[in-house]
Parts: structure tokens; C-alpha cells; sequence
């Protein structure tokens, strides 16, 4: 069944490019396409005979859930649509088998687990053939943020490529049963819609729909995702407008007055959404989030001893912007290729080797303030950079297990290397 999707994408990337063949940009549709899948299928087969952990306990999440259908179609529906309340923990049994108790009692998860019910259902119960769906939904939302950068961008559509479809990380961890496949679509198709919205200037109805199914998402599953990204857009929307004015003198008159206003609804939407954020609602609650996924990342029984410590977490404001350097470098480029303590921390160090040498490039060559000049003519430039290193600073804080963090900091490595190739471009 597997080798037939694979059959099955190689034919479809064929029609998309043919259909497409004056387009030089779906040249790399169908090879982004197979990296999906093959990523996928590594993932799986590691998963299943060398590590465990998430992945499967998610799987097996799904079965249990999908068995409760084929049992009893409406408590099916109740835990699909109503989540983890306790009295519906007695529809699973002996023969539906039941979803692992921490992934019960985490509602992130077992929403998670109601999400891909659906593609565990496609799949047929079968751990690879799920895999392997999942990937290639996630690549439909990747390369719709690729076909938009490399439109916007059509001289660095094969670094735009690198960056969104075939950074080796992103292409791992976001090719499994995991939240990070989810999160990278939502994040694309966030990307793509608001990109839409502050480049045209108009309102759609797909875009704000998609807009908001993309929040809901992240909010549900990974909500500082969205934490990180709502400054950005909002800066990056205003920058944008100040910009189409034509007349200096209104440009320079309007700037302080159109940038507080995007960033005064900016944080409006943020502390209107603050009691969904959970964990993430307020200061108080992020300080501690951060300081207790800290304290659980640094037990060695569980996760090895490939941790760092940047120091301790406190919630001061003199403290949190003295740790923000040591932050920012270690979500940007840690582990280094010296820290690797086995194969898989090696590739990222060496990913990690690149995209900081590329930095250094990038800074010595432009200097300082020249760069600045760059990124205040591009206010995409200004998203995501801004985005990258709120984002950056938030898991370089919290992480302190060098393996979490390669997973992790996905959401925004494309990010990162749009920059990095915009910049050196420049």
C-alpha cells in the first residue's frame, strides 16, 4: 500500500508540473512532494523499531478512537467534538482499547488525537499509510507558502524552495503523527492568508476563514506559536501601509500614528484572546510554563542528559531580557556541532553550523546599518524576522533538552532561512 502513494504522488507531482509547466516554480513540486512522504516513512520506520514515545502513543490515540466509531458512532462524535470530559472515558474497552493516560488527561493531545481521527480512518488503521496522508496534506500548505514567497521573491525560488520544503528538520519532525505537522500547516496557511491581506490590502472571505481555522489551531495545540506571530503581522501590516504613501511627508507624519494603532490591535487581539492561550494567558503563566517545561526537559531518565542550562527563569523584566541573548542563539543555532551526543543531534548541529555561518556571512558583509536598511524596505522582511526571534527567545528559554528543541524550533526554521536568503540576496 505504501509503495502504491508513493506510485500514486510521483503520477500526481507529474500532472500538477505538466499542468504547470510554464511556471518554473512547480519544478520542485514533485520532488517536494517524495521528500514528504520519504521523510515520513524514515520517521515511521525509526519510530517503530528503534525509539517510541508521542508518535505511536498518538497512533495509538487514534485507533482507540476510531474503534469507538466502528463500536458506537455517537460517543464517537461526543469525543470528537467534546474532548476529554471524564465521563466519556468509559466508552472505550477491552476492545476498543483505550488511549494512553497521559494523552487522556492533556486536552492539547487529545486534541491532537480528535484532529487526525480522520486520516487515521484513510489510512485504514495502518501506522505508515497514515503517516504518509498527513505529510501529504501538511505539503499541500507548505508549498501553497512556497508558490507565495517565490512570487514574491521569483529570483530565489530555489532558496525559497531550501527553505520551506527541504530543510532536514522540518522535513523529519513535521512528516509525522505529531503535533508539529499540524502546526506547520496552520502556520502556512496563516502565513499565506494575512500575507494576502497586507499585500493587496483586501478582505476575503478564504482569507479571514482561513485565517481563523489556522488560530484555532495553533491556540488548541501550540498557542505561543501564535503568540510569536500576532507583533509580526501586526508591525509587518502597518509597515506595509506606511509604506503605499506616496508623500514622504505624510509617510513620516502618518508612521507613529498608523504603528501604534496595529500595535495597539495587536495586543487588543492578544489580551482578548488571553484566556484561550491557557498556559500562555498572561506573563505570570508564560514564566511559569516556561520554568516548568525547563525543570521536566533536564530529567535525564527521560530524556537523556543533552540539556543546557541558560540560567534561571524568573519572572523579572531585568532578568527575562538578560537571558534573551543566550535565549535567542540557543533557538537559533543550538545544539552546535560540538554538542551532539548522538547521529541525529550531529544533523542538527550541522544544519545549525550552516544557518549561523550564513548569519555571520550576511552580518559582516552588510554591517549593521545597512541591514537595518534592508529590512525597513521589506516589510516581510519585518514579520519574519520579528516573528523568528520572539519565537526563537520563547523555546531558547523553555527547551533545555537539545532534542526537543530540534523539534521544537521547526515552526519557525523557515522562517529563519527566508531571512537569511532575503537578506543575503540583498
Amino acid at each position: 500500500m505504501a509503495v502504491v502513494l508513493f506510485m500514486l504522488a510521483g503520477i500526481w507531482g507529474y500532472i500538477v508540473q505538466h499542468k504547470n509547466k510554464d511556471n518554473p516554480h512547480y519544478r520542485f513540486y514533485t520532488w517536494g512532494l517524495l521528500s514528504k512522504l520519504l521523510a515520513g516513512t524514515i520517521f515511521c520506520i525509526l519510530y517503530l523499531t528503534v525509539y517510541e514515545g508521542d508518535p505511536l502513543d498518538y497512533f495509538h490515540g487514534m485507533n482507540a478512537l476510531n474503534n469507538v466509531a466502528a463500536d458506537n458512532f455517537g460517543h464517537y462524535l461526543n469525543l470528537l467534538f467534546k474532548g476529554n470530559q471524564p465521563e466519556f472515558f468509559s466508552y472505550f474497552n477491552n476492545e476498543t482499547m483505550c488511549p494512553d493516560r497521559h494523552m487522556w488527561v492533556n486536552s492539547k493531545s487529545f486534541f491532537v488525537i480528535r484532529f487526525l481521527s480522520p486520516f487515521g480512518m484513510l489510512g485504514f488503521g495502518s501506522y505508515l499509510i497514515t503517516t504518509m496522508i498527513i505529510s501529504w496534506v501538511s505539503f499541500y500548505f507548505l508549498w501553497k507558502m512556497y508558490i507565495t514567497f517565490a512570487r514574491l521573491y521569483p529570483n530565489l525560488d530555489l532558496k525559497m524552495a531550501i527553505a520551506i520544503l527541504f530543510m532536514p528538520s522540518v522535513l523529519f519532525w513535521g512528516s509525522s503523527i505529531l503535533k508539529d505537522a499540524i502546526i506547520m500547516a496552520a502556520v502556512a496557511m496563516f502565513t499565506v492568508s494575512f500575507l494576502k491581506i497586507a499585500v493587496n490590502g483586501k478582505l476575503t472571505i478564504v482569507s479571514v476563514f482561513s485565517i481563523l481555522i489556522s488560530s484555532w489551531l495553533m491556540i488548541n495545540i501550540k498557542a505561543y506559536v501564535l503568540i510569536a506571530m500576532i507583533p509580526g503581522a501586526a508591525i509587518w501590516y502597518a509597515h506595509g501601509r506606511i509604506l503605499a504613501i506616496k508623500s514622504q511627508f505624510l509617510r513620516y507624519t502618518a508612521y507613529p500614528l498608523i504603528m501604534a494603532g496595529s500595535l495597539a490591535i495587536g495586543i487588543l487581539i492578544l489580551s482578548s484572546l488571553g484566556s484561550s492561550f491557557g498556559d500562555y494567558g498572561s506573563m505570570d503563566k508564560m514564566v511559569n510554563k516556561a520554568k516548568l517545561t525547563q525543570e521536566d526537559l533536564k530529567r535525564g531518565e527521560q530524556y537523556g542528559q543533552n540539556y543546557y542550562d541558560l540560567g534561571t527563569i524568573e519572572n523579572s523584566p531585568s532578568r527575562l531580557v538578560k537571558l534573551m541573548p543566550k535565549a535567542i542563539i540557543a533557538g537559533l543555532y543550538r545544539p552546535f556541532i560540538w554538542e551532539a551526543r548522538n547521529p541525529f543531534m550531529a544533523l542538527s548541529g550541522l544544519e545549525n553550523l550552516f544557518t549561523m555561518l550564513l548569519s555571520l556571512s550576511i552580518l559582516y558583509r552588510a554591517r549593521v546599518i545597512r541591514m537595518f536598511s534592508f529590512i525597513g524596505r521589506d516589510p516581510i522582511l519585518i514579520f519574519t524576522l520579528l516573528y523568528t526571534f520572539m519565537f526563537s527567545y520563547g523555546i531558547g528559554l523553555a527547551s533545555a533538552n537539545f532534542g526537543a528543541l530540534a523539534r521544537y524550533r521547526i515552526p519557525g526554521m523557515p522562517f529563519l532561512m527566508l531571512s537569511l536568503f532575503v537578506l543575503d540576496y540583498y
